[in-house]
């Protein structure tokens, strides 16, 4: 593509984004694809305070499969019961979908390779604490660590299972003790690897950074994911890295679980398709869809300035973008993207900075009806006189009032 910042009606963004010295220092895999994947329904069990029905998961899953997602993840489902039975309902219902049950690798963990063959899940991934700080948590030591990853991978590859290796707050890790860990992984069986930026630590440079170090010391290459959390805000950013590093990234639908976002789905695979020029395999003109469904099922409300899908993204209330708007439908002079690419539609609200006069004109050149500078000065008082009402957010009258106010006024002539 001669300009990949741009595209004739759909998105019109930044030419630096795509400068030649940025890109020469990517990684991409050599597909210049990355598989997604989406523990949307992992995080809604670790939401405090989610209630969720087991009918509700699967749909989302299903939901999920249906927009393009390459693989979901859930875990502990040898220590809640209601867990194994989400897993096992997504099992029979899925088709392409990848199903991945996370073993935490502490006392207990056959069970959960066990049930995860039960359940006829497709991967079975061996989650070992991997930095100090959670390796003495929960009783154990490097060394068991070394001895249990090995035999949890061997018990899972004798069920017949595809077996992965997940390490949990890997980025504080030693990354001695961790490079070794994922080498005996992978020579034990391990399919791909996940690596667990469990707090959120690091930075898009960090991020950078330490997949290299991970790369340099593998004695055979794997594919890697990445589980990157949100707490300073820099989940997106840093799944961002990942992908140019060659790596594929772990994701949830609207920045779940409420106490730790991990990086959001919608943001994240949006800015890698057209920040990077990377295929998802995710239908962007369902991500919109996908989003308000995991609303709806799970209560939680989005954001009304969430990126890519808060409610007032693509609302024009700037006189020059109401105008624009009414007179031209030309969103690449308006916002870096159409809002039909992610299935999501554009809209006029009228409120203090609607009220210079250019607006008002276009709105009236679309009702057909001619006006004079006493006719726009009426219509301009009479909206500010409605928006003066209204004393909570937000203070903005919908296009429906203002055409009323438009044609009564006009009417009166």
């Amino acid at each position: 593509m001669a300009n990949p910042w741009y595209k004739k009606g759909e998105y019109l963004l930044a030419p630096h984004n795509f400068d030649e010295d940025i890109i020469k220092n990517y990684k991409f895999h050599p597909k210049k694809t990355v598989k997604i994947y989406d523990s949307t329904v992992r995080k809604l069990h670790m939401t405090p305070g989610m209630s969720i029905s087991i009918k509700d998961k699967v749909a989302i899953a299903l939901k999920g499969e249906q927009l393009g997602v390459a693989e979901i993840f859930i875990n502990n489902i040898h220590f809640v019961e209601e867990f194994y039975k989400t897993a096992e309902a997504i099992a029979k219902e899925k088709s392409k979908l990848v199903l991945n049950i996370e073993t935490r690798l502490s006392e207990g963990w056959k069970e959960g390779v066990k049930k995860t063959s039960l359940c006829k899940a497709d991967v079975a991934e061996i989650e070992a604490r991997s930095s100090d700080k959670e390796i003495a948590r929960i009783g154990l030591t490097k060394k068991s660590t070394f001895s249990g990853m090995r035999d949890a991978l061997r018990y899972g590859k004798d069920l017949g299972l595809d077996v992965a290796s997940g390490f949990m707050d890997s980025t504080r890790a030693d990354i001695s003790f961790l490079t070794d860990l994922i080498n005996l992984s992978v020579e034990n069986g391990a399919s791909k690897i996940m690596l667990y930026d469990s707090f959120g630590a690091l930075t898009p440079d960090g991020t950078r950074a330490f997949i290299r170090k991970i790369r340099s010391k593998l004695n055979r290459e794997v594919p890697i994911g990445l589980h990157l959390h949100n707490m300073f805000g820099l989940g997106t950013a840093n799944s961002l890295i990942a992908v140019t590093e060659g790596a594929n990234v772990d994701l949830a639908a609207n920045g779940l679980p409420t106490y730790n976002a991990l990086a959001s789905l919608e943001e994240t695979v949006l800015s890698i398709e057209l920040l990077l020029g990377v295929k998802t395999g995710i239908n962007l003109k369902g991500l919109y869809d996908y989003c308000k469904f995991v609303e709806e099922k799970c209560g939680i409300k989005i954001s009304a300035s969430k990126a890519v899908i808060g409610e007032h993204l693509f609302h024009y209330e700037s006189d020059y973008e109401v105008a624009a708007h009414l007179r031209s439908k030309r969103a690449e002079n308006l916002k870096p993207i159409n809002p039909e690419i992610i299935g999501r539609k554009a809209s006029v609200v009228w409120g203090i900075n609607t009220l210079i006069g250019d607006s008002i004109k276009a709105k009236l050149e679309e009702l057909n009806l001619k006006y004079t500078t006493e006719d726009i000065d009426k219509i301009r008082n009479k909206i500010k006189e409605r928006l003066d009402k209204i004393k909570t957010y937000p203070v903005w009258l919908k296009e429906p009032e203002v055409e009323k106010i438009c044609r009564d006024i006009m009417g009166k002539e």
